[in-house]
């Protein structure tokens, strides 16, 4: 939803230009400001803004100088667009978190998200990643802050960061995950505890983070995995993971679900990502590559578009889980 005030000066605004200029940046800082200038010839200008309501709007216009200083006027109207260009972004005004976002299913999912309007916090290890998949999501238009961080390590700190950086947090997508793929008998307890941590209790962390910022209309997506759901020989620590964090789901949603927050579970077959090159049986890793060859992998954009399907629903419809697999995919 958009804002789009109308400042008309009362009397001369000199004295607040600087204060005014550094609260437009501020609010362009957050991804709060889609357009700003003045009227001609008439005194005066006018404000577009990203906002989640009228509540929001109006907070924010609480702290505008020429309002604080009384020296102009101010008119509110919200919008919402129903065609042409700003009509395709639904999640305009939305501030969301994607971990593992240097690479794959995180990468491709925030940048599908930037598409339709969010502002995002990526978050990942890779510093130099995450620099330069924001500075694309700029260059589109979008609004994107790269914060640095380990999910295993300081989960609520990455929270914490995010609501500083944009004051609020609506949607949380949980991708960060490793996969070492290993017979049982060939596995080691530290790539169980590495993918345990990973792909289990970070995301569950990082969830509990979330949890008090996120209101009526939030939205928890966890990335899981088939392995969830059938669990394979040789992927025996994966699959005890990936079945954790479809039961974690489940029980949070019907946690939640009365305070009117969803919870998506995304459950993918073969993607084409990095995912593979982390496994460090080799054999394994063979095994995997040859699976690929022979099917048409699912690409991280699909991934990326059954995000963006489940939180562009309107707010009475949670889709609770998705099953994406290659066409041909047997298992």
């Amino acid at each position: 939803m958009y804002a789009i005030v109308w400042i008309d000066h009362e009397r001369d605004p000199s004295a607040h230009v600087a204060a005014h200029r550094a609260y437009l940046a501020e609010l362009a800082r957050r991804g709060k400001l889609v357009a700003s200038g003045p009227f001609t010839p008439r005194t005066g200008g006018a404000l577009v803004l990203r906002v989640r309501d009228e509540q929001e709007a109006r907070a924010l216009l609480a702290d505008e100088p020429y309002a604080v200083a009384n020296v102009a006027r101010h008119e509110l109207r919200m919008w919402a667009p129903t065609s042409g260009e700003l009509a395709a972004r639904p999640l305009e005004g939305k501030i969301a978190l994607v971990t593992g976002a240097a690479s794959g299913i995180g990468e491709a999912t925030a940048i599908a998200l930037a598409r339709a309007g969010a502002s995002l916090a990526l978050v990942a290890r890779r510093a130099d990643r995450l620099a330069a998949i924001a500075e694309r999501i700029g260059e589109a238009s979008g609004t994107a802050a790269a914060l640095p961080g380990d999910v295993t390590l300081e989960p609520e700190r990455i929270v914490e960061r995010t609501v500083e950086r944009f004051g609020a947090l609506d949607l949380v997508v949980n991708s960060a995950g490793v996969m070492l793929l290993a017979p049982v008998r060939e596995a080691t307890a530290a790539e169980w505890r590495r993918m345990i941590d990973v792909n289990l209790v970070a995301l569950m962390a990082v969830t509990r983070a979330a949890l008090p910022h996120l209101g009526r209309g939030g939205h928890i997506v966890n990335i899981a995995s088939l392995a969830g759901r059938v669990a394979n020989p040789n992927a025996s620590g994966y699959a005890a993971t990936k079945f954790g964090v479809v039961g974690f789901s489940e029980a949070v949603r019907r946690e939640v679900f009365s305070a009117g927050i969803r919870v998506t579970v995304i459950e993918p077959g073969i993607v084409a990502t990095e995912l593979g090159d982390h496994i460090e049986n080799a054999a394994m890793k063979d095994n995997l590559r040859a699976r690929t060859a022979q099917l048409e992998p699912l690409r991280a954009e699909d991934i990326a578009e059954a995000v963006r399907y489940a939180v562009t629903q309107p707010p009475h419809v949670n889709v609770n889980e998705i099953v994406v697999r290659p066409t041909g995919q047997e298992r």
